[in-house]
């Protein structure tokens, strides 16, 4: 228990350290610059991705995963710059892949540091709102909750990471239910769609339908799907 102790505390700094030293070497090589302004707007971000040309996609990859981890950062603005930066197809691509290894990142800092870290990063109001449907080990409610907006996603990969939720089905959870949303960020992002109110009007009416569905017969969909054991076990 003790070395366990010790090893997640050593890996804490040096995550931590290194994090610093990434800071410092970004400020060197490419000038001062304020968190508050970089996210303020899209233009500001496309600004400063653009400062690390020819690195500016991996620049903007770091910047996505952050968001799903540290909550200030505002991810609409990260994922509508993605397809505005990069265009539809790549935007997309890499905004999901960042967008993947973030959420699998609050995951296991969840799983491996437990309550106190999660509560550093999500209030604890919201910790108790959704940990109670996280573990009541219905696939659909979890699912649907990722597929559509309105739900804290970014929270919920931190508050899985405190149930018995095994991290495969975290992963498949992750992998076909958070890209829809960011497929239509990047088509908003890149210029190809707007959206009207009454076209946000409609999405978030059909979004309430489908949950509600989806929650009143959560039940019946697991037995048939028969990936209820999927939500049992640490690994």
């Amino acid at each position: 228990m003790q070395r366990r102790f010790w090893v997640r505390w050593a890996t804490f700094a040096l995550l931590l350290t290194t994090g610093v030293m990434l800071y410092l070497w970004f400020e060197r090589a490419f000038g001062p610059f304020a968190w508050s302004e970089i996210f303020s707007s899209r233009e500001e971000l496309r600004a400063f991705v653009g400062r690390f040309d020819p690195y500016g996609p991996i620049a903007f990859f770091l910047l996505q995963m952050l968001q799903v981890i540290v909550a200030p950062i505002p991810g609409n603005i990260t994922a509508l710059a993605g397809g505005a930066l990069f265009g539809l197809w790549p935007g997309f691509f890499l905004s999901s892949a960042a967008l993947v290894v973030g959420s699998c990142i609050a995951f296991a800092m969840a799983r491996y540091y437990g309550r106190p870290l999660v509560e550093r990063f999500v209030p604890a109001p919201v910790v108790d709102k959704y940990l109670d449907s996280v573990a009541d080990k219905h696939f659909v409610t979890l699912f649907m909750m990722f597929l559509l907006p309105f739900f804290p996603d970014d929270a919920l990969c931190f508050i899985s990471g405190l149930s018995k939720l095994r991290f495969r089905a975290f992963l498949l959870f992750v992998l076909i239910g958070r890209p829809p949303g960011m497929f239509v960020s990047n088509l908003v992002g890149a210029g190809v769609m707007e959206i009207a109110w009454w076209g946000w009007a409609l999405i978030i009416a059909a979004s309430a339908a489908v949950f509600w569905i989806g929650y009143r017969y959560k039940d019946r969909i697991d037995a048939k799907l028969g990936i209820s054991g999927a939500m049992d076990g640490d690994s």
